[in-house]
């Protein structure tokens, strides 16, 4: 039958361009490229998919919603066997939530804060939320995913009137696993910035994150292997100096109010071996708090190196650790109240190691039960006390006390005190009540100061054995532009990828 007339003759062409539109979007060709980004990269990026390029077609105006076109071009990835979703830069408006699935990396063009701190690149502009602190996430990361190389801007946050919002990024909750990383972000003014748990979650990456989180930073529980946090800088100015927001004086004091009465910078609950290095906090109520978060009724061990806490109430709050527990070299931790504050009695100790305790700080460091350890450190100021122990043990050795009035106070409650080979400005100003077994001596005894410098050891793409098996190259050294297998004799050798 043939149509000449009515509605239908309208309808039908209409309905046919859709399903072939929608049949080119599911046919379209994904060819890995390379692109050419407008600001300097560590790498040679390789994209799947540009949103922007049909037919995903999303638009970097800052004003049509993005959602769907994004979504579309991670699907097609993921459905492809995975890669990279490349966003040029632009501002690109998101009113619903992002998945980002197994094998995928959502990535953009990205100039750090630290060269310039005017917000540039890949703009990614969140709306959905506002206003429910326990909604659905804006990223929610499945296994084996990434996000790289973009700033994340809340358009409706505003410094006087901050509102409740969900997540910014969060491991899914179904597709639970390892091998999540974030790596070069700007999360300009999220309230709650990344989530990892409390499924269980393994080996995630937060590698040079800047920002300005106002509730919570990084949040962290029910880890089983090894996270790593490298180059994390949260504090007030990334916000106040982005240029999406007037940089006056109002505008810093209430950031700086809201944080430093309700942010906490890292939540860490449980996590098996979490590595932190290069991490500073700025503001934070809490700049660290270890705790238990979950029902696993399992706590957490982690090595700290060259944390920097500071501006807040609190440096570092501990209120659990398991039995192998904290070791934490070349930091520093202060805090208007305390710079490190132990609250629970637990086996776990913490061990300080050519650290920076206290300096505004009303004591540098407070131990209302557990196990405290401090060598070769260095406490600059306070106003009660140095160190201020109520209940468990303390052992303070070859530490500097530079400010004035008590610098070591021992409770009744403290069971065990080493206060050896220490320093003071003046007579050692000791206040100890306590009546458990306590050793102090001022003679010099001379404590190991091994050095705390950082060791880089590059590996060597061209001597370092890293698998047996079968050669899959053979190939000289000179003539590898990507990630292959040599022969050398019986064994075989791994030129690395670039990290």
């Amino acid at each position: 039958m043939m149509l000449t007339s009515g509605p239908l003759e309208i309808v039908l062409p209409a309905m046919l361009l859709a399903m072939c539109v929608c049949a080119h979007a599911q046919e379209a060709e994904l060819k890995p490229r390379v692109i050419q980004t407008k600001y300097p990269t560590e790498d040679i990026v390789v994209a799947m998919a540009v949103a922007t390029e049909a037919p995903f077609n999303a638009k970097g105006d800052g004003q049509t919603d993005c959602t769907a076109a994004i979504q579309a071009a991670i699907d097609a990835v993921a459905k492809a066997g995975g890669g990279v979703v490349f966003l040029p830069e632009g501002r690109y408006l998101c009113k619903g939530n992002l998945l980002l699935r197994e094998t995928v990396t959502l990535r953009g063009d990205w100039r750090s804060p630290e060269k310039d701190p005017k917000v540039v690149g890949t703009i990614l502009m969140p709306t959905a939320g506002r206003g429910n602190a326990d909604g659905p996430e804006f990223i929610s990361m499945e296994r084996g995913t990434g996000v790289r190389n973009v700033t994340i801007w809340y358009p409706e946050q505003t410094p006087e009137q901050i509102v409740p919002y969900p997540w910014t990024i969060r491991t899914n909750k179904e597709k639970v696993g390892n091998n999540m990383t974030i790596c070069h972000v700007t999360l300009v003014n999220s309230y709650q910035g990344m989530r990892f748990g409390s499924e269980w979650n393994e080996l995630h990456t937060v590698r040079d994150v800047h920002g300005t989180p106002l509730s919570c930073g990084i949040w962290m529980d029910f880890c089983t292997d090894i996270g790593r946090l490298m180059h994390v800088r949260f504090e007030p100015r990334y916000w106040l100096n982005s240029g999406l927001t007037e940089q006056t004086e109002k505008n810093r004091n209430a950031m700086e109010a809201f944080m430093g009465e309700k942010g906490t910078g890292i939540f860490l609950g449980r996590s098996d071996w979490e590595y932190f290095y290069d991490v500073k906090l700025v503001g934070y109520a809490r700049g660290i708090h270890v705790t238990r978060a979950g029902n696993t009724g399992l706590d957490t061990n982690a090595v700290f190196y060259d944390v920097d806490v500071s501006g807040g109430r609190i440096g570092l709050q501990v209120d659990a650790v398991n039995h192998i527990g904290l070791a934490l070299t070349r930091c520093r931790f202060d805090g208007s109240d305390a710079g490190v504050l132990r609250t629970a009695p637990q086996a776990g100790i913490c061990q300080f190691n050519d650290c920076v305790i206290g300096g505004r700080a009303k004591d540098g460091a407070r131990n209302e039960g557990g196990k405290l350890s401090f060598q070769n450190c260095r406490f600059p100021g306070w106003s009660s006390a140095g160190v201020m122990a109520a209940n468990g043990s303390v052992s303070i050795l070859g530490c500097a006390f530079q400010g004035t009035g008590t610098a070591v106070r021992l409770g009744a409650g403290v069971s065990r005190g080493l206060i050896l080979g220490n320093t003071f400005a003046g007579e050692p100003p000791l206040d100890i009540q306590s009546k458990g077994d306590i050793q102090i001596s001022h003679h010099d005894f001379n404590f190991a100061r091994p050095s705390a410098e950082p060791i880089v050891l590059p590996p060597d793409p061209w001597t370092a054995p890293c698998l047996w098996g079968r050669p899959w190259s053979t190939r000289s050294p000179s003539s590898l532009t990507s990630p292959a297998p040599m022969k050398s004799g019986s064994r075989r050798w791994m030129v690395p990828a670039m990290p």
